[in-house]
């Protein structure tokens, strides 16, 4: 499971460097203006769908490596016994919060598949962007089902050694 967020949060990095040069391109471009070169047409559609697919590709990375946001001001004055409690009810909300993510991708990208709504600029088909986005998302929630049985595992074991 860690290599396979791994290997998901490498690729979308490698996109968002790809979105990164692309960018600083079509600024380029809109600065010479001349000669041919100019800025990439539709290059704020590619950063829109990019985004939200380097989003969706990072997110088992982050959950493998508990990398949410987690306010611990309390929580390390607790027993041992507490601060596991609190971590298999988050592990289990992130959990259920991904399941409900992924599901609401799923009925977007039919709903954009069906009705066959396109980019303004490049007239790409916007579905393309839910679809692309699917599989990080699923493999978010597969890998917080996996950190959540994982804290139930640890359960049952002695925290405080």
């Amino acid at each position: 499971m860690f290599k396979t967020a791994r290997g998901a949060a490498l690729f979308g990095g490698f996109v968002l460097i790809a979105l990164v040069v692309m960018t600083i391109m079509s600024v380029i471009g809109r600065g010479i203006n001349a000669y041919g070169i100019g800025p990439i047409p539709g290059d704020f559609e590619l950063v829109e769908y990019g985004s939200a697919f380097v989003i969706f590709w990072i997110l088992p990375w982050c959950q493998i490596n508990h990398g949410h946001v987690a306010v611990d001001i309390l929580a390390r004055h607790f027993p041992p016994w507490l601060s596991q409690l609190v971590d298999i009810l988050s592990q289990a909300l992130i959990f259920a919060m991904s399941v409900y993510i992924a599901r609401q991708l799923s009925y977007g990208f039919l709903d954009m598949l069906a009705y066959g709504e396109t980019s303004f600029i490049l007239q790409m088909p916007v579905w393309w962007g839910y679809a692309t986005c699917l599989p990080g998302a699923y493999l978010w929630a597969f890998t917080a089902l996996f950190t959540l049985a994982k804290s139930l595992m640890l359960r049952g074991e002695d925290v405080s050694a």
